[in-house]
C-alpha cells in the first residue's frame, strides 16, 4: 500500500500504529463502501492514532482528505461505529499521558456527576457511554481548570473530536463539585515542586522551631595520632608526663 506508507510517513506515525491502520483499511475496504481512496487511509490512521493513544494531525488530514471537513467528520464516525472500535485507553492512561495524574480523582467525580445528569435527561432507557475518549478527555480538562493545574487544551482534542469535546467541556461544567478542597492537595504539592518552590515555605517562624530537630555535635574521629599518645609505653607520653611532673614541682617551690 503505498498512499498508505506515504501518509504514514507524512504524520509521522509510529510503525505499531501504522500496523493497525492498514488493519482497519483492509477491513473498511469490504465493509465501509461508502468511503473511499485518500479519505479512507486517513480516517484509518485517524482512527488507528486514536486507539493506541498517539497525537493526530486532524485538520492537516482533513485538507488532504478532498472533502470537506463535515464529510469527513461523518466518515471517520460511519468507519468507527461499522469496524466497532473502541479505545483502550483509561482515564488513568490518559491522566498518566498528560501528566495529571494529580486531577484524575476530580475527573472521576465529574464523569459520575455527568452521568447522573445524562441519565436524568435520557428517556426510553438511553445511555451515555463514558468510557469514549471524548469524555474521558472532557472531564480531564475541565478537573485540570477547576484545580488551575496546567494543561494544553490542543493536545486534548487532538485525540478526539474537535467539536465533541467541546461540547462535552462545556456540558460537564456543571458537574464540578463546589467543594475543591479534597482535590487540592495533591495539585497543590505537584505546582509547588514544579515550580521549585519550598511547600513549607510560607510556615510561621514558630512553626519551623517545632519541626526543628536537635543537632548532636559530631565526635571528631580518633587518630592513631591520639593513640600513640595516649599510650603509657610511648616515649612521646612519658616525655609528657615528665614535663608536667617537672611543671608541678617548680609551682610548689614558688610558694
Amino acid at each position: 500500500m503505498e498512499p498508505m506508507k506515504e501518509y504514514v510517513r507524512r504524520f509521522h506515525v509510529p510503525p505499531v500504529v501504522a500496523e493497525k491502520a492498514l488493519e482497519y483499511f483492509r477491513l473498511a475496504e469490504m465493509k465501509c463502501p461508502a468511503v473511499r481512496g485518500t479519505c479512507l487511509i486517513l480516517v484509518c490512521i485517524q482512527l488507528a492514532c486514536a486507539q493506541l493513544g498517539e497525537p493526530f494531525d486532524k485538520k492537516q488530514a482533513q485538507k488532504l482528505s478532498g472533502v470537506q471537513a463535515k464529510a469527513y467528520t461523518n466518515s471517520c464516525r460511519t468507519v468507527e461505529e461499522i469496524l466497532n472500535i473502541q479505545s483502550d485507553l483509561s482515564l488513568k492512561d490518559f491522566a498518566v499521558k498528560f501528566g495529571c495524574m494529580e486531577v484524575k480523582e476530580l475527573a472521576e467525580t465529574i464523569l459520575s456527576n455527568y452521568k447522573v445528569v445524562v441519565d436524568l435527561k435520557c428517556t426510553h432507557g438511553q445511555q451515555i457511554d463514558l468510557s469514549k475518549s471524548e469524555c474521558l478527555l472532557a472531564a480531564l480538562y475541565i478537573a485540570c481548570k477547576a484545580l488551575k493545574f496546567r494543561c494544553d487544551k490542543a493536545k486534548f482534542q487532538s485525540f478526539c473530536s474537535k467539536n465533541m469535546f467541546q461540547k462535552l467541556s462545556e456540558d460537564m461544567q456543571v458537574c464540578v463539585p463546589k467543594d475543591l478542597d479534597r482535590y487540592k492537595d495533591g495539585s497543590m504539592k505537584t505546582s509547588l515542586k514544579r515550580q521549585g518552590e519550598d511547600p513549607q515555605s510560607d510556615m510561621q517562624p514558630g512553626d519551623a522551631a517545632t519541626l526543628a530537630l536537635p543537632v548532636q555535635p559530631k565526635r571528631r574521629r580518633e587518630t592513631l595520632q591520639d593513640r600513640v599518645l595516649c599510650s603509657p609505653l610511648s616515649p612521646q607520653y612519658l616525655l609528657w608526663k615528665e614535663r608536667t611532673i617537672r611543671s608541678a614541682e617548680m609551682k610548689i617551690i614558688n610558694l
